[in-house]
């Protein structure tokens, strides 16, 4: 009989990339059947915004937004000159998608190639996962997309409802989760 593994609570939270680094945070969402978008949003070392971006995407899989998202993010990061970018994602999939030798999936493979073909140019690009409570921030955007018109919406200054968000990251706030040990 398998043993069952022990959730242990562990504290969770928003991480500064190094200097001269910045960080990007990516999230999709998707709400019933018809409707789906992504947010993202660039951050200094001191957790200040930098710019953001939502994106309602119409109908699409959750999956799909999530990588309509980073694609997003990484463009957005790409032309505004930056070249040292942490990237966190709360979907583990987009990771796993994005580091396997040949794609499945063919829903999305023609997205994930455009992906891969940004993260070949010359720059440092670290993509990883995290928990849901490091990546609120861009929860919300791509929450915040789902209310907007269709389409790319550039945000040069945080919408007021996501400052609280943003102070809390950039203070450490901490969050609990529980995860197996």
């Amino acid at each position: 009989m398998p043993t069952k593994q022990k959730k242990v609570e562990k504290m969770i939270r928003w991480r500064a990339p190094d200097w001269p680094s910045v960080s990007l945070n990516t999230d999709g969402a998707r709400k019933g059947l018809e409707q789906a978008g992504a947010g993202g949003l660039l951050r200094d070392f001191n957790g200040n915004w930098i710019k953001g971006f939502i994106v309602n995407l119409g109908t699409c899989s959750v999956l799909s937004a999530e990588l309509w998202g980073l694609l997003h993010g990484l463009k957005m990061a790409w032309e505004n000159g930056f070249r040292r970018v942490q990237v966190g994602v709360d979907n583990k999939s987009v990771v796993q998608l994005l580091k396997m030798d040949s794609v499945s999936d063919t829903e999305n493979a023609a997205l994930i190639k455009t992906i891969r073909e940004l993260l070949e140019r010359d720059w440092s690009v670290h993509l990883e996962h995290v928990y849901r409570e490091a990546n609120y921030a861009a929860d919300f955007l791509a929450s915040y997309s789902l209310n907007s018109p269709i389409g790319l919406h550039v945000l040069n200054s945080p919408p007021t409802e996501i400052v609280g968000i943003l102070c809390k990251d950039a203070y450490g706030i901490a969050h609990p989760r529980l995860v197996l040990s």
